[in-house]
């Protein structure tokens, strides 16, 4: 099935199955899929900006697969961030910072990882804004979590 898909779409592809095998509990597949994916986006000619798209989804992928590569592949991605160059604008309207979404959504548990490492990446991020939207994200995320982990259960209030 994924030999038939055209090579240059073909990591997308496999990025994506990744995605849905890891949902259907295909851990094995998942993981062959992730790697070959990431092999595929370094090598392929999509632009430096739809690269960095999924390269964030390889972050969560590695972190919740193999955690152990997932600082590399951080790497990388802030790598192709960088590449990607500013797509900020002197427009408010157009600025990075006040889009409500955002592309730079990074795992929590990558961060519970090595957290220093995890910064260090961060601050390597060139563009201001993109680097304000990653600490941004990361807070919203870890707040999430901590009120998440928080809620009392509605058995134990009974």
């Amino acid at each position: 099935m994924i030999a038939a898909v055209p090579s240059g779409l073909r990591p997308l592809a496999e990025i994506g199955l990744a995605y849905s095998l890891s949902a259907k509990r295909d851990r094995p597949l998942a993981i062959e899929f992730t790697q070959s994916g990431r092999t595929g986006l370094s090598k392929s000619d999509l632009s430096a900006v739809d690269k960095v798209d999924w390269f964030v989804a390889l972050v969560e992928l590695y972190a919740k697969f193999l955690p152990e590569e997932s600082f590399t592949v951080r790497r990388e991605t802030v790598a192709a961030m960088n590449r990607a160059g500013n797509r900020e604008s002197n427009d408010y309207r157009g600025s990075e910072l006040s889009e409500t979404e955002t592309l730079y959504k990074l795992p929590i548990s990558i961060f519970e990882g090595n957290e220093f490492f995890f910064l260090d990446a961060v601050a390597t991020v060139e563009s201001p804004a993109k680097r304000a939207r990653i600490r941004l994200e990361l807070l919203k995320t870890s707040l999430e979590h901590f009120r998440s982990s928080t809620k009392p259960s509605k058995t134990a209030s009974r």
